[in-house]
């Protein structure tokens, strides 16, 4: 493990103030008694004959890791793009970029915008108050992970959305055309404590299995298989 250490301190066009370098020394002293190997990049108006972003190898790195400061703005993206590759950590920032709150499912290890492993999926979801999604995965991968979804059925009858939901026992799905209708109340109920605990047991029942049916698809496909 070979660790990258920055903050805004190592932006050239960032600015390296006494809370950001302070910071750094305290992430850099917990490294050095976890015998930990890292390099420490600073900016060259701020420490010239220190290691640069500009010279230092993405591949070279398994980790990045970010300290303090505020963790957006198009420094912080290009620095995701440019470390795209590496395991990516942010320690004491703050996050204020609301604008686009969307997650990407989608899987990937050359965009930073994407997950790596379904697992860093999992661990965005967990945080979230609520989720919308009108995504059949998005409905059950939320509840696995003990967020409440509002799901929102795209497709008007009793289609797969509305199934799912009713093979969960969980209530809180709309179809689309009563969106405008139904919306708001769903939205209230999901963000109380009632429903995040009706998703946490939902959570604690598909992880022990209790929701599967005896026979599965792949038990099917299995049995389908030439032996």
């Amino acid at each position: 493990m070979q660790i990258l250490l920055t903050s805004w301190a190592s932006f050239v066009h960032g600015e390296a103030t006494a809370g950001d370098v302070l910071a750094m020394r305290r992430v850099a002293h917990r490294l050095d008694s976890a015998a930990i190997r890292y390099d420490t990049c600073r900016s060259p108006h701020y420490r010239p004959a220190g290691l640069a972003l500009d010279d230092a190898d993405p591949s070279r790195y398994t980790h990045l890791v970010f300290v303090c400061g505020p963790a957006h703005g198009w420094q912080v993206a290009w620095l995701h793009h440019l470390f795209a590759r590496c395991t990516r950590i942010a320690v004491g920032v703050s996050v204020t970029d609301l604008s686009d709150p969307a997650v990407d499912t989608r899987m990937g290890i050359d965009d930073a915008a994407m997950f790596a492993e379904p697992e860093q999926f999992f661990s965005v979801l967990r945080r979230m108050d609520v989720l919308v999604s009108t995504r059949l995965h998005g409905l059950v991968l939320g509840l696995k992970a003990g967020a409440p979804v509002l799901a929102v059925d795209p497709v008007s009858g009793t289609a797969k959305m509305t199934a799912q939901a009713r093979g969960l026992r969980w209530p809180a799905v709309i179809p689309a055309a009563a969106v405008h209708e139904a919306f708001p109340s769903w939205w209230r109920w999901c963000l109380s404590p009632q429903a995040r605990r009706a998703a946490l047991a939902c959570a604690g029942e598909m992880g022990s299995g209790a929701r599967e049916p005896e026979q599965g698809p792949v038990d099917a496909l299995l049995e389908a298989l030439p032996s």
